[in-house]
């Protein structure tokens, strides 16, 4: 378990990570992306396509492209969580683009600005929490022969080391 104590130790491991992971070509005409915004308007879905799409994606192609946008309204909230859940647990798709405000325990789709980033609710409709994250890649590795290592995410939020770090340990145990 990483935690404040021990967080320096797993440091040079990091910097080794992100030095091979620097080397890796992020998407290309073979990834599959699924990409989730925050409802605010400077959360741009259509910018982020044009750079996958300089990448070689086809964002035309819903197989190999599909967008999420937070919206609102209650009532479609949870069709919008629902979809991107679906998809984290395909196998199909190699790389998750997150740009969303963000929080320790949460991924915001339409609050989580500064100040308001903290909820100890872990299932709440507006936000994809740490622990159902982890809970949709455990289903994905047993939809994948156990593997996650095919998988690319990318975290676009305020806290999210802290997420991620939250996620890592919810999975540890599994």
């Amino acid at each position: 378990e990483v935690n404040d104590k021990n967080v320096s130790k797993s440091l040079p491991f990091l910097l080794d990570e992100w030095r091979e992971q620097g080397k890796q070509l992020v998407a290309d005409k073979n990834s599959r992306v699924v990409a989730s915004f925050h409802q605010e308007e400077m959360f741009d879905p259509q910018e982020v396509a044009g750079l996958f799409k300089g990448l070689g994606v086809n964002t035309d192609d819903p197989l190999t492209f599909i967008s999420y946008k937070a919206v609102l309204d209650p009532n479609n909230q949870a069709k919008v969580k629902d979809g991107l859940r679906s998809t984290i647990r395909d196998p199909n798709f190699n790389l998750f683009y997150f740009d969303h405000h963000g929080g320790t325990r949460h991924i915001w789709f339409t609050s989580g600005q500064l100040g308001e980033q903290e909820s100890d609710d872990l299932n709440r409709p507006d936000a994809l929490s740490y622990k159902e994250f982890a809970e949709d890649l455990l289903i994905r590795a047993k939809n994948n022969q156990g593997k996650l290592s095919d998988l690319i995410i990318i975290i676009s939020a305020c806290y999210s080391a802290d997420f991620a770090v939250n996620t890592l340990n919810e999975l540890m145990p599994a």
